[in-house]
């Protein structure tokens, strides 16, 4: 919601590319930038994972990691625009936020 307030953390995950039933799965562990929800100065649940070409940078890893930001707008409502609610559907949800 637009007001929340968020924190970064990195985390590695494994990432199955295989297809269900198949005997020799394919995966691979990669880093990831989970959003992660605080409430009440208690980190809550993840709502989501920093974009793709933000997390392939080690330099803006580092820089992210541990940071709070504030939610200032949420894409998925009409008043943004249909270009920019398009996006946000494919992406399965999309904000802007402020680093604080």
């Amino acid at each position: 919601m637009v007001g929340e307030l968020v924190r970064f953390k990195r985390e590695v995950i494994r990432v199955d590319y295989g297809h269900p039933g198949d005997p020799e799965p394919d995966f691979r562990y990669e880093t990831v930038m989970k959003v992660l929800i605080v409430c009440d100065g208690v980190k809550t649940c993840h709502v989501g994972f920093l974009p793709h070409h933000v997390v392939a940078r080690a330099q803006e890893v580092n820089c992210l990691y541990g940071k709070f930001a504030q939610v200032l707008e949420l894409n998925n409502n009409d008043k943004v625009g249909h270009v920019r609610k398009n996006k946000s559907a494919c992406n399965h949800g999309m904000a802007s936020c402020c680093l604080l």
